[in-house]
């Protein structure tokens, strides 16, 4: 997608994404990783995109703010949440609201539905509740400053289901540490095996995401599969592909017991669909994760 930028090539979801398309061109603080090849504008904030001034720039994905989780596992405050998701959106539409492009995508998570009063499959128009951690509010936020830029930047705002895949980040998603943990020989266990979730390889989110580039579309869409897979599904998958066992500790988790998107916006608008199936993309996260791993 020749005249596309990319924010956050070093993160969790931006270097698969520049996989799947070399004239991606990435921005960020610091170098994506060293199999990524796409060419690299440095920064040194977002309050200085004024070097991008010179730069025909059509379209923009804005990947920054979705490899912190970890950070909320320790310190659940406002301004953290404020600091990864809130501001570096803010500098990044009041640059591009100057600048005339085709399409911003943005990322906020389907932990904004409120999972008490959701109907699954889950729709956008579902209701959403903010209040459930700060992190989850900064996403809230978030989505509420894009609202104020809409009418000066075509905007998509991506609600994201359970994303997984490699990466050389140590983060704790469910997928990404189980396989981790198996690398370094530890005990593996997950609180429980029983909540179904949404599981989509990022690889075919980045290729929704090429494919709403292209699209009329703006406003607030879901990615997912469509499709509710339990944790237990999930650890026997890996437990086949690893030869190691993991264990179930059987405690109450937090959030829906059962979720997943209604896809049907994302594939009337881009004829997309989700082409990886779980345990395909398992067994390429597997592979992936042990390779980076070697060459650490």
């Amino acid at each position: 997608m020749a005249g596309t930028f990319l924010f956050g090539p070093n993160g969790f979801m931006g270097p698969s994404i520049l996989e799947r398309d070399k004239s991606i061109i990435c921005v960020g603080r610091r170098k994506p990783p060293n199999y990524i090849k796409n060419k690299f504008i440095k920064i040194k904030n977002m309050r200085d995109l004024n070097i991008l001034d010179s730069y025909k720039i059509k379209n923009v994905i804005f990947a920054i703010g979705n490899s912190n989780h970890h950070v909320f596992l320790n310190k659940n405050e406002l301004e953290v949440s404020l600091k990864f998701n809130l501001y570096p959106l803010f500098y990044a539409l009041n640059y591009f609201s100057k600048r005339k492009i085709s399409k911003f995508v943005c990322f906020s998570g389907a932990l904004l539905y409120d999972e008490k009063k959701i109907k699954i499959p889950c729709k956008e128009n579902s209701p959403i509740n903010p209040n459930k951690n700060n992190y989850i509010f900064g996403k809230f936020l978030a989505e509420e400053l894009v609202k104020f830029y809409i009418d000066r930047v075509p905007i998509i705002n991506v609600r994201l289901s359970n994303i997984y895949g490699h990466s050389i980040l140590e983060r704790p998603d469910l997928i990404l540490s189980i396989f981790t943990k198996i690398l370094k020989k530890k005990k593996v266990s997950v609180w429980s095996k029983k909540p179904k979730r949404d599981f989509i390889h990022v690889y075919d989110v980045a290729d929704a995401i090429k494919k709403l580039c292209k699209s009329n579309f703006t406003g607030t869409i879901n990615i997912g599969s469509g499709k509710m897979t339990s944790v237990n599904e999930v650890t026997e998958i890996i437990e086949e592909i690893t030869n190691y066992i993991i264990h179930d500790k059987n405690i109450k988790v937090t959030g829906p017991m059962k979720y997943c998107a209604n896809i049907s916006l994302l594939k009337k608008i881009t004829k997309w669909k989700p082409k990886i199936n779980l345990r395909d993309g398992l067994q390429d996260v597997w592979s992936k994760i042990r390779l980076l791993n070697k060459k650490k």
